[in-house]
């Protein structure tokens, strides 16, 4: 059994500092009044909402973030009979505070937030809106850029459980001879809360069930291996999700997706000590979970129609090749 309590900090990476700009989605104008007067050269109001585009990039005035956690854990690793020798087990609990994160606020939150009660136009959330200074679209939104910024703070605790189990066939009764090793593995994560704020003065949100937040997720693996031949077998469970938080649903829909099991499976065979053939299909069960368009327009990458980073993002395939080593 062990714990342990750790302060840390995490230097921006160099995608941070210097990200290439690229273009992100739109946003629309606040939906919250505001007066033209604060500063008639830069905007006007409208009467309707209008779309407009931007770019994100890195930021050189970046600072580490820093972290404070606390784990507790207990390894569980029998030596007193055979039988219970190839078992492993370990279970952790851990409690992880980060400020000062490394984060990029929403475009609308940046519209909403530099025209709310308190306006400054020095402020980071109007500085990053370009609006039209001339032509008959005066005023107008031009741009919301997204530049990454020690905005947010981050709280999540959970449990981390790994199991494994390494089985001699030959150990087994009633087994023929030489039929080789059987290796469980499982690894199992247990969320038990995940909230952000995304900036100073924000409300705290919770993330917790969002997509690729789910309360449970596990990874099941199992290798059968036998001289040269290896079979594995490998099943993903990723836990029920929500695209939208509750409060921000959209036509009264949460985006709920249920729980999901993905299967895949592979062969390889050593043919000799330098070439391996092998062949596998993911995704066995064809499982796809269909969010919406292909323009992001629920928050996934743009050119999808899932959340290619959570769920597979392309369907059953097969594979097959040859492994030459020199």
């Amino acid at each position: 059994m062990c714990g342990s309590e750790t302060s840390t900090t995490s230097a921006p990476s160099f995608s941070n500092y210097v990200g290439p700009t690229s273009l992100v989605s739109d946003a629309g104008e606040p939906s919250i009044g505001y007066n033209p007067k604060t500063d008639a050269t830069l905007f006007q109001a409208f009467t309707v909402t209008a779309r407009v585009s931007g770019f994100d990039g890195g930021n050189t005035n970046l600072d580490a973030e820093r972290s404070t956690s606390w784990t507790a854990g207990v390894l569980f690793n029998p030596r007193w009979t055979p039988w219970l020798e190839p078992f492993s087990l370990s279970i952790d609990y851990y409690d992880i505070k980060i400020k000062g994160a490394i984060a990029v606020i929403d475009e609308q939150d940046l519209l909403n937030n530099c025209y709310g009660a308190s306006y400054d136009p020095s402020s980071n959330f109007c500085s990053a809106i370009v609006r039209f200074t001339s032509g008959p679209s005066l005023g107008a939104l031009r741009y919301v850029n997204q530049v990454s910024d020690n905005f947010a703070g981050i709280r999540t605790k959970g449990v981390d459980v790994q199991a494994s189990y390494n089985l001699d066939l030959d150990t087994v009764p009633y087994m023929p001879d030489n039929w080789g090793n059987l290796l469980f593995s499982l690894n199992w994560n247990h969320l038990i809360e995940f909230k952000e704020t995304p900036f100073a003065g924000a409300d705290e949100l919770n993330d917790k069930q969002l997509v690729g937040s789910p309360e449970n997720k596990w990874l099941l693996d199992l290798v059968w291996s036998r001289g040269p031949l290896q079979v594995s077998w490998e099943t993903q469970y990723i836990g029920e999700s929500f695209v939208f938080r509750e409060g921000d649903f959209t036509d009264g829909k949460s985006g709920h997706i249920g729980e999901r099991v993905f299967h895949s499976a592979q062969a390889r065979f050593d043919v000799n000590d330098k070439t391996q053939v092998y062949a596998g299909v993911d995704n066995i069960s064809d499982e796809y979970v269909l969010v919406g368009g292909s323009s992001g327009d629920v928050g996934q990458a743009i050119g999808w129609t899932t959340f290619p980073d959570v769920y597979d993002g392309l369907g059953r395939r097969y594979y097959a090749g040859v492994k030459l080593r020199f």
